[in-house]
């Protein structure tokens, strides 16, 4: 319960007494709640209380200290059981307030369900009275089962074990099915510890019950565990039977197999010497983590504290502070474990460094830097960039073990990893086969006598070409990818490059500057439209001529003008102008899709 407090706020836990007992005319006793009317803890509990309503608990027996935070304390009925207790929120300021568990006392307050936790909001310190002193009443309970009626009671659980070690918000699970929490004392438990009595306050917050200890004294009989350091094979294991069991790890000796990533999650991986099934995690750096502070080469051997989850389905150790990485000053050896065919399950081997033999690239390199590979897996980019064509192969492909949306990747750490590659052959095609379907997403193809139809984009990244006839079907947008070449409205090319879908705009994505050659010149033929057409798809990448286009709006900041054609004026290759009321009689360019609309680029003044 996170709520802002006056950083003067200091509520110390001394003797009873220390204020004046406040009088309250308005409080009749048993009328259910009407304005500061007197009511127990369990007419609020209970539904006999309507929200909002000021109420007087009389004579209440305080159950906590004050938080850790400063915001509030627990009180109970006297004699406690089911629905005896209530929270009082502290709002305001109160560096007056003297309170020690076991003071009677009466509150006066406003009755909130703050995300369904019942509160007494209190904005004075005169609204809390010391009126004797009493006892504060352990209920035991030895089945939670329900755990509402137990809401803000303080009780007693028998025969109670940590089923995991505290994780980074402090909080804890027991075998009795609670998650134990440090609103008032930070607890030191590990996996397995047990205690004969676990006394705690029950608090409802982030859609769960939690148990509150006040201090050590509510562990009793606390026998220690078996401690929080945690193989990786014990980490998946555990991901695997109860992820929400999972909490705060400390792992030892483990060897540093990869790199920081340079893209997408922040990270690294490990492994346990000697490899295999199990032996790897991915060490998860949280944005808290100053990763320059985190040193490390492959190879280095380390000790990490950290909290294991599982994050969309990816076991891996969360790590909050630089400090919680130290390097041993050893060094140890790199396992990479190889494989001759696809695992039956690629979970065992997730967080891994395997080698892959035989190797086939199903589809090509995507914009997202990922390549399906015929492993029931995907090479991805988090360390480095494989640029692959459909069909291409690899002898051997060395990389780290990921899960990434719905899907197991592979993540070559460097060049050397994704070495011994051998290109596929490409498909001898035509643009039309490419925008019908014909040739699929993926192919790696070859275009021969296509025409530019217009120059490099503004920011040089690709350029449309179309069959020497024109008309439906006959243009494609050029992504040139890494390559490097200089073209021309007209020029006659012959292009090598790997179909794809880039937010469907269908492309030709080239890798090398080498696989564009020019041919010759010729004239690209202009498809004419006198009206709009049903169906714009067909005409994708084709150079048109549009009749009589009426500007609709003024330009906006990408560059764009809509018209009455329904589709927009792009600025991709030439600053058009264009303004609101102007009319157009002719109107040419190559058809763009992009951010869903269907845009005419025109490529220079000519074309207007």
């Amino acid at each position: 319960m996170n709520r802002a407090f006056s950083s003067s706020l200091v509520i110390a836990l001394l003797a009873t007494g220390c204020l004046t007992p406040k009088t309250n005319d308005t409080a009749t006793s048993g009328d259910g709640g009407a304005t500061g009317g007197s009511v127990t803890c369990a007419d609020i509990r209970q539904g006999n209380v309507e929200q909002e309503t000021i109420v007087t608990l009389n004579n209440v027996v305080v159950t906590s200290p004050v938080t850790q935070e400063g915001d509030g304390f627990f009180v109970q009925d006297q004699g406690g059981g089911a629905y005896s207790g209530m929270y009082i929120f502290l709002q305001g300021s109160f560096e007056s307030l003297f309170l020690e568990v076991g003071d009677v006392v009466s509150v006066t307050g406003t009755y909130v369900e703050y995300y369904d936790f019942s509160e007494v909001t209190v904005t004075s310190v005169n609204d809390i009275t010391v009126t004797g002193e009493g006892s504060a009443t352990v209920t035991p309970v030895s089945d939670i089962g329900d755990p509402e009626q137990w809401e803000s009671v303080l009780v007693g659980l028998s025969d109670q074990s940590f089923t995991s070690c505290a994780n980074s918000y402090g909080e804890s699970t027991l075998s009795g099915g609670l998650t134990v929490n440090d609103l008032f004392y930070d607890y030191d438990a590990d996996r397995g510890a047990t205690v004969e009595q676990f006394i705690g306050l029950v608090e409802y917050s982030f859609s769960e019950y939690k148990i509150n200890p006040r201090d050590a004294s509510d562990l009793v009989g606390f026998t220690a565990g078996s401690g929080c350091t945690f193989t990786p094979a014990e980490i998946h294991d555990q991901a695997a039977s109860d992820p929400d069991g999972l909490g705060a790890v400390e792992l030892e000796g483990l060897i540093v197999t990869s790199p920081l990533t340079t893209s997408g999650t922040p990270g690294f991986f490990v492994q346990a010497p000697g490899g295999g099934e199990k032996s790897g995690l991915f060490i998860f750096l949280h944005e808290d983590v100053n990763t320059s502070a985190v040193d490390l080469e492959i190879g280095d051997v380390v000790d990490i504290k950290g909290s294991a989850t599982v994050f969309y389905d990816m076991t891996e150790v969360a790590v909050y502070d630089a400090a919680d990485i130290v390097a041993t000053g050893s060094t140890g050896t790199v396992t990479v474990d190889t494989m001759t065919e696809a695992p039956a399950d690629w979970n065992f081997w997730e967080g891994a460094l395997v080698e892959l033999q035989d190797v086939t690239a199903v589809t090509a390199t995507n914009s997202y830097g990922e390549c399906e590979l015929d492993w029931n897996a995907s090479l991805d980019d988090w360390f480095y960039t494989v640029t692959a064509n459909a069909g291409d192969t690899w002898e051997s492909l060395v990389g780290q073990v990921g899960y990434a949306y719905g899907a197991t990747v592979i993540l070559p750490r460097d060049a050397e990893d994704a070495g011994g590659a051998s290109t596929g052959e490409p498909i001898a095609a035509s643009v039309a086969e490419v925008q019908q379907g014909t040739v699929g997403t993926g192919s790696l193809v070859t275009l021969t006598g296509v025409v530019a139809t217009s120059p490099a984009s503004f920011d040089g990244s690709g350029f449309f070409v179309q069959d020497p006839g024109g008309g439906e079907w006959s243009g494609v947008y050029i992504h040139k990818g890494g390559a490097e070449f200089e073209v021309e409205s007209g020029d006659v090319l012959t292009i090598k490059g790997t179909v794809t879908e880039y937010y469907d705009l269908t492309e030709i994505v080239v890798a090398d500057t080498a696989d564009v050659v020019k041919t010759g010149t010729g004239t690209p033929v202009v498809t004419n439209l006198s009206a709009t057409p049903s169906d714009w798809e067909p005409y994708e990448g084709v150079l048109l001529s549009l009749d009589s286009v009426e500007i609709t709006s003024d330009e906006d900041s990408y560059g764009q003008v809509t018209t009455d054609w329904g589709i927009l004026v792009d600025d991709l290759f030439f600053d058009h102008g264009l303004g609101d009321g102007e009319v157009v009689s002719s109107l040419t360019g190559p058809l763009h899709y992009s951010f869903e609309e269907w845009k005419i680029c025109p490529r220079a003044a000519s074309d207007l």
